[in-house]
């Protein structure tokens, strides 16, 4: 059993998914209607945690 193929495939997913928002809304708006005052602490928890994801997954022995 690998979770890291998960947590990757998943983490990938969330970024294509986010993306396709910026694609639709426009990068400008969807970007600054994530960092507005009530989704700030949302937001930056949610790209913190895709940022953990990918450093754990790549340098602790995850993509091997």
């Amino acid at each position: 059993i690998r979770p890291q193929k998960f947590a990757l495939s998943f983490t990938c997913g969330s970024l294509m998914f986010m993306g396709s928002f910026g694609i639709l809304k426009g990068p400008k708006e969807h970007l600054a209607s994530m960092f507005t005052a009530d989704r700030l602490l949302f937001s930056t928890i949610y790209l913190g945690s895709m940022f953990v994801t990918f450093y754990l997954t790549c340098t602790k022995g995850g993509l091997r």
